[in-house]
């Protein structure tokens, strides 16, 4: 009984004594930011719909570059979206309309022993050009040159660590 006993005690201590350690270890990040280009957002962009160009800005003859910073969340879902350029509302509506139903691939980063991952969050810039020819609106994207180059717009908001997408959810 008393070997019962001390056996008992023993494996009590070495639970405690795991439970004791598991609790000191540093809490783990439950996501990691990524900025990343324009061309890699597009390039893992899952969902990407193209604005529609408003009729209402087409006869208003509204045409130009809309620029916004975008955030995806750790489960690769629309965000945060803040507009850093545009000519008129009409337009700047038009793409928050179809940039809030993006989505890109889900991505982990491997971290620890176990060979666990941590989701990441991306944070990215999108550009689209609203032209009108012979009375016809169309929504041109850049080249992929173009978006390996961050605007200064979003170089702006990026610099000194600086990542704010302050606007709220649309």
């Amino acid at each position: 009984m008393i070997k019962f006993k001390l056996i008992v005690l023993v494996i009590l201590v070495l639970s405690l004594g795991v439970i004791t350690l598991r609790g000191r270890q540093a809490p783990s990040e439950t996501y990691v930011n990524s900025h990343q280009t324009e061309a890699y957002i597009r390039h893992i962009a899952t969902n990407a719909l193209t604005p529609e160009y408003p009729e209402e800005a087409v006869r208003s003859g509204l045409s130009g570059l809309v620029d916004v910073g975008v955030r995806f969340d750790e489960n690769g879902n629309f965000n945060r979206l803040k507009i850093l350029q545009s000519p008129d509302r009409l337009l700047s509506e038009a793409v928050d309309s179809a940039v809030k139903h993006w989505t890109v691939g889900r991505h982990l980063v491997v971290g620890g022993s176990d060979g666990s991952g941590v989701p990441v969050r991306y944070f990215g810039e999108l550009r689209f050009l609203f032209v009108i020819t012979n009375g016809v609106g169309h929504v041109e994207i850049p080249s992929l040159d173009d978006q390996k180059v961050m605007s200064p717009a979003f170089r702006k908001i990026t610099e000194g660590g600086k990542r704010s997408l302050s606007t709220s959810k649309s």
